[in-house]
Order: C-alpha cells, then sequence, then structure tokens
C-alpha cells in the first residue's frame, strides 16, 4: 500500500488500486458511456502556504457492460512477494464490474474493474451493482444528459469552464487564476494564468528558455486565452487562436495550432462535453506549452480538475481582458497598486488592526490583490504588508 493505492505488476507494467473513489459517468454523442473517476487529497501547498483540496480526475469511455462478477481478489504488491489479497478484516472476495477502455493505445491496460469487497449480503443490492445498472440504463437511454457529466457540485451561475490538466504538469505549472471578459451576450474571452511553464520534449533548452522569456513576452508567467461562443444558453464553440493542442498530447511543448493570419481567423471547435450543466464547458490542457483543446490527449494520465467557482478554491476569479492582463505583468507598479488598495481600505473602514486579527478578511484582500493586479500569492501577501503599515 502506498498513498492510498495498492501498487502490483501486470504484463510488465505497473498497475495501481485506488481507494475511497466516487463514479459518475454519463452518455456521449458517439453511443458510448464517459467514466469519471474521482479522488480528493488533502495536500500542502508551498504556494498557498497552507493544506488545499487537490481533486484527481481519470476519464475513460466504455462501449459496452457487464453484470458484476462475485470473484477472488488476487493482487501482488510490486514491493514485495507476499499477497495483498485481502482487505483489513480478512476478506478475500470482491464484487467487481470489469470495463475495457476505449482508445488506449496499450492493449494491455485497457482492461480495470471497479470493485467492492464483498460482504455477507445480496450482491443486487451493493454499490457496485447500483453503478452498473445506472451505466446499463444509459447505454439503453443514450439521449439522457447526452455528453453532461451531471455531477452534483457547487459550480457557480454564471459562464465558467471546467479546466483538466495533467496531474503530472500541474505541481509546477498549476493554474492561479482565470478570468472571463464578457465581449458580448454570446462572446466571452477567457484567460489563464499560470503559475510557470517547463519544456518537455525540448528540457535541453529549458535553461535557456527560461532566460530568454522575459524578452520574448516580459514575464516568466505563462498565459493563455481562448473564446467561448453560446448558442442559445448554452457553451456550443471553442476558439483556440494560436493555442490549439489538436491531437498533441503532454509530451508536446511548442504546439501553437490555429494560428490567425491576416484575414485568416482561427475555427470554432465544437465544446464536447459539459460539467454540471450546459454553461460549464469542459476544456482540456493537453500540452506542456498547455495548448488546449475541446478533447483529452491524455486518456491514460490522472488529471486535476479546476473549478475556479467552487468553495475555498486555489484560483482566483476575475473579469480582466487579456490586455490588461499583459499590461500589468509587463508594468506593474507596487506602489500604485499599495495606494489603490489602501484607499479602498479607507473607504470600507478596514484597520491594520483588523485585517492582522481577521484571517478571513485578511484572505479576502489577498486575494483581491491577487487579482486586480496579477501577481503570485507571496507577491500579494508582500503588497498587503506594506498596504497596512500605510494605512
Amino acid at each position: 500500500m502506498k498513498d492510498g493505492r495498492r501498487i502490483f505488476k501486470q504484463n510488465g507494467y505497473k498497475l495501481h488500486d485506488w481507494e475511497n473513489c466516487s463514479v459518475n459517468t454519463f452518455p456521449t454523442d458517439g453511443g458510448k458511456v464517459r467514466v469519471n473517476v474521482r479522488k480528493k487529497n488533502i495536500q500542502y501547498s508551498n504556494y498557498m502556504k497552507k493544506n488545499i483540496e487537490i481533486r484527481f480526475l481519470y476519464s475513460f469511455e466504455i462501449s459496452s457492460i457487464h453484470e458484476p462478477v462475485i470473484e477472488k481478489y488476487e493482487q501482488t504488491s510490486s514491493n514485495n512477494n507476499n499477497s495483498s489479497s485481502r482487505n483489513d478484516s480478512g476478506q478475500e472476495a470482491r464484487w467487481a464490474i470489469h470495463l475495457k477502455k476505449e482508445g488506449n493505445e496499450h492493449q494491455e491496460r485497457r482492461n480495470c474493474s471497479i470493485w467492492q469487497w464483498a460482504s455477507q449480503g445480496d450482491i443486487r443490492q451493493s454499490e457496485v451493482f447500483r453503478l452498473f445498472e445506472d451505466i446499463d440504463n444509459k447505454f439503453r437511454s443514450p439521449h439522457h444528459n447526452m455528453n453532461i457529466d451531471d455531477v452534483q457540485s457547487d459550480t457557480c451561475d454564471q459562464v465558467m469552464p471546467l479546466i483538466i490538466q495533467p496531474s503530472t504538469d500541474g505541481w509546477k505549472n498549476f493554474v492561479r487564476q482565470v478570468h472571463c471578459a464578457k465581449k458580448s451576450d454570446s462572446e466571452y474571452e477567457f484567460t489563464l494564468v499560470f503559475n510557470d511553464e517547463h519544456l518537455r520534449e525540448n528540457r535541453v533548452l529549458e535553461s535557456f528558455y527560461r532566460f530568454l522569456r522575459p524578452y520574448l513576452y516580459g514575464r516568466l508567467t505563462d498565459i493563455e486565452s481562448f473564446k467561448l461562443i453560446l448558442e442559445e444558453k448554452s457553451a456550443s464553440y471553442f476558439i483556440f487562436p494560436g493555442i490549439y493542442s489538436g491531437k498533441n498530447n503532454i509530451t508536446k511543448d511548442s504546439i501553437h495550432g490555429d494560428k490567425e493570419w491576416f484575414f485568416q481567423k482561427a475555427p470554432r471547435r465544437r465544446v464536447k462535453y459539459h460539467y454540471s450543466n450546459k454553461i460549464h464547458p469542459i476544456v482540456f490542457m493537453n500540452t506542456a506549452n498547455h495548448a488546449l483543446g475541446e478533447e483529452d490527449n491524455n486518456g491514460t494520465l490522472w488529471k486535476w480538475e479546476y473549478d475556479a467557482c467552487a468553495h475555498d478554491s486555489p484560483i482566483v476569479h476575475g473579469n480582466k481582458s487579456r490586455k490588461e492582463i499583459e499590461d500589468l505583468v509587463k508594468n506593474l507598479d507596487e506602489n500604485e497598486a499599495i495606494r489603490n488598495t489602501a484607499d479602498l481600505l479607507r473607504q470600507e473602514n478596514i484597520s491594520s488592526k483588523m485585517l492582522m486579527t481577521d484571517q478571513e478578511l485578511r484572505k479576502k484582500w489577498v486575494d483581491h490583490i491577487r487579482r486586480e493586479y496579477i501577481v503570485n500569492k507571496t507577491t500579494a501577501e508582500k503588497l498587503l504588508t506594506e498596504t497596512i503599515r500605510s494605512l
């Protein structure tokens, strides 16, 4: 057992049993069912300087399903030669649904199981059997909530994408901010502010690239933008000008599809999946340079889920345009930021003592500075400290 999962080998590959996961499913327009396996971990964030909840996601599609079976659980840990085929109560039998993942390039890795330890009761009363019936019903009635991950969530009522990023890329290159600039009733511009960008395919050039980036872009922070088009109050199309991933995956780091040239505009890409409802489209970060797409090109990897509307999300949500963000990142006047913040605090009759004793209030103003001046949390904390001294 390691980090809440059993590790074992099969056909030379290291496999995992992940525990305490939730499973949600929905039918797709291809006549298949998409299975979303989610797991939450509480981990310490050096960036936030506190424990935060990280939401992990593993997704795949299936084209058929069979009834659950009862069987002996037999897997061998890769760390030793002893059997790990029992749970803490000594049980050996499990109830399992065996599934075959579609589209996996590795034939050996297409098989997977969703299971629970068997009890003395009837398998038809189990959570596994209820999941089987739910998936079977979706195959029989595929038009029910098609392409909508109808998960219970605390998402907001405003137009906002759910952002999916391979977890292997997220530890250093995580999303810090999401900004939504409304262009019209049917068009929105979303800008993502990342903590960093690291090369993979061309990692030998990493040091040179990091030296060059301030001269090329005026910043180390990675910023990417895309547009969203609504039709009949439904998020229907993405536009990814110069940052479309195509079919490329996380191993690529110089992908800039759908570039715009003179009168040639980037094409519309139909939104494929929605989260919770039709105003929350799902967008995938597919490559190391954060090229985006409407489909997941890293199907074998666990992902991070970013829901900017979720309660206590580490992501700051704002409404600045790409141009405003670029100007702030390149030309931030810290003294002006301190003066403006101090003026707002005085207008709201917030004293320095209140900010030093009320942690929730302090977090609110740190997030305000992060949002308004496009800075990281450490810089926002420093600016707020300077602001408090000036009150």
